[in-house]
């Protein structure tokens, strides 16, 4: 018989993201595909420098700092 596992089912070794996280990576995804859809010719790296610079202001970042 083999030995019985000590893990718990929602510990899949990988590492859990947290809810900031999760808002960047929805903001980014939604953003992305907003931007190539207004600057089809802009490069991807102005692309991700002007989604990190909407993302500092974006109210669903929970790490904004309000001026």
């Amino acid at each position: 018989m083999a030995p019985s596992s000590t893990k718990k089912a929602s510990d899949d070794g990988k590492k859990h993201r947290t809810g900031g996280l999760l808002a960047w990576e929805e903001f980014s995804k939604t953003m992305t595909a907003q931007l190539k859809l207004e600057k089809p010719n802009q490069k991807g790296s102005m692309r991700q420098k002007e989604i990190r610079r909407l993302w500092k202001k974006d109210p669903t970042n929970p790490n904004r700092i309000e001026k």
